[in-house]
Formats: C-alpha cells, structure tokens, sequence
C-alpha cells in the first residue's frame, strides 16, 4: 500500500523535511507547480522550460538503493519498485534508529524516495534443526529440490559452507554424500552429491504428507501464489510480495536479487523448497535462504531463485 506523503519541517529522526507516517515512510513535502500569468497583447516571451513533475528517474532510484548499500548496515533489505518510484528499505528489530538516520542522509536529496518498513524479529539465515539432513559438523538444513535427474540435492549456500558430508539421520549414520557446491554469500544455494539416480532421488516434495512432483521450474512474480514445505513449520502457503531485494544478515553476509514473500519460517527451515501449482504441475520457485519473525506471529521470508541456483551450472529440473 502506498502512503501519503507528509507535510512536516522535521521528523522523529532530526531530519528536515522528511517524517515516518505510521507504515514507515518516508515523506517529503511535495513540490508546488508554478504557473505563469500571460497578459494580452504582451511581447513573446522565451519558452519556459517544462516544470518538474516530481516523479524520480529510475537511475535516481538505482542511484538511493546504492547509497542503501553503502551504509552496510545489518539487518535490512531493499529493492527498487520502479512502478511506485520508490526504494523499498526492510529494517529488522536490530536497526537503531541512528543507522536509520544514516541511511536518510546517504540517500541525500532523493531520501523522499524510501519506503521504510520495520519489521519483527531479526533477518537471519534460518540455520538449525532443519529437515532430515545433517552435517558433518553439526549442522542441520532442511532439503530442498532433487535436481539433474536425481544427482544433486539443493540446498541453502550458508548450510553447505566448509563443504561438509551430509547424512540423513541426526545420528550420522546413514550417508547422503559430500558437498559438491556452496555458493554463499552474494548467493544463497549449495549442492550434495547424491549416488542414485531419478529412482532413488525424485522430483519430489512433500507437503504434510503429500508427496508432490516437481515438473518443472519458473521466474518468480510478484502476487503469485506459492508454497514452502520445512520440517520445523511444515507446509506454509502465502504470495510473492517482492522481487530483487538485497538482504544484509550482517557480518558481511549480504545476498543479492532474492525474492521476499509473506510467509513464516523458523530457524530449521533454512534450504526449504519454494513452488507454485499450475494446471500442467507444480514448479520450482526457490529456496529459503531466510527471514524474521516466527509462525506464531508471521514473518517475512527471502528466497534463493531457482533460476540462479540451476543456471549457473547449467542443472535442470527434474
């Protein structure tokens, strides 16, 4: 929903000209258009030149969500809605309101274009008691797509970092193979080597108990409806709310072009797959990379698209 700019000398921050309304936006004091009186019969005048008409330049808004990054501050994530002409900023709970201060200022004078939303909980990979696959090292993700014909299992990149052998059972005692790739951050996918092949490692997933195959996959939009099944939470449907956000965890962990959607997660889900249901089957969308909030009071998740995760090494599905 957008919101109506305020008209106000000073906000809670100190910074002139600009306040958050009650959703977290930013607003400035439109612009009033002159208009020129013209007398009869008076001399020609020069052509004016044509008034602003307030609307900000998509290299001005490209120009504000550089500006967003360079504060690197932890705990937000932020994208360019070209359509509304605005930067949406996500700031977690970690966020003071100095940092955000500092983000105002970087934007300088296109900070009017910032769309503040401050959110529950902390951004952070969701990374603990995931769905049957367990490291070497202790760590537990959950699965997330069978890819290449049942080779590899696809997984979250900050899961799979330091290579680790993983296993199907918290005992460690029933082998699922080694890392082959962790790409994590800048991205958010990693691969495990499996033996088998289709028969023993289908393109499936599954759902509170049903077991769903996965034809296919797709680009993400926003408003599309999808799904995301994880062992702590279980089977979760919701909506694409966001496209390209860049979402700093912090500590120099910043990943790029994720898609956001509104639905919960807990720490555990970490790697879980994300689809859409079509009339010809369901399709791959992406994989949980992380969030904030919780499934008691909602939250707001982030994704690894499909599309990068399979086209960088050139995987298919199924």
């Amino acid at each position: 929903m957008r919101n109506t700019r305020a008209h106000t000398a000073t906000d809670d921050h100190g910074v002139r000209g600009h306040h958050r309304n009650r959703f977290g936006r930013l607003a400035a004091p439109a612009l009033a258009l002159a208009s020129a009186l013209v007398l009869a019969l008076a001399p020609p005048a020069p052509a004016a030149a044509e008034p602003e008409t307030g609307e900000i330049t998509l290299a001005r808004l490209h120009s504000v969500a550089e500006a967003v990054a360079t504060t690197n501050v932890g705990g937000t994530a932020w994208t360019v809605d070209q359509e509304n002409g605005t930067v949406t900023v996500v700031i977690d709970e970690t966020v003071s309101d100095k940092e955000l201060r500092r983000i105002v200022r970087e934007a300088g004078a296109d900070a009017d274009a910032l769309e503040v939303e401050r959110i529950s909980g902390t951004l952070s990979p969701l990374l603990r008691g995931g769905q049957p696959i367990y490291a070497s090292g202790g760590g537990q993700c959950t699965l997330g797509f069978n890819v290449q014909g049942g080779t590899y299992a696809l997984t979250a990149g900050h899961c799979t970092g330091g290579y680790p052998a993983w296993y199907r059972d918290f005992a460690r005692t029933s082998y699922l193979g080694p890392t082959a790739v962790s790409n994590y951050p800048g991205a958010d996918h990693g691969y495990i080597s499996l033996s088998g092949g289709q028969k023993e490692n289908p393109s499936q997933v599954v759902c509170d108990g049903r077991i769903i195959d996965i034809v296919g996959w797709t680009h993400a939009y926003i408003g599309m409806p999808v799904t995301r099944a994880g062992r702590v939470t279980g089977c979760r449907s919701g909506s694409v709310t966001g496209l390209n956000f860049t979402v700093n965890y912090g500590g120099g962990n910043v990943v790029y072009n994720m898609i956001r959607t509104n639905i919960c997660a807990e720490p555990g889900d970490s790697g879980a797959p994300l689809w859409t249901e079509t009339p010809d089957g369901a399709l791959a969308v992406g994989i949980l990379s992380g969030g904030s909030g919780n499934c008691t009071f909602g939250g707001t998740t982030f994704y690894e698209p499909i599309s990068r995760a399979l086209g960088q090494y050139g995987f298919t599905i199924p």
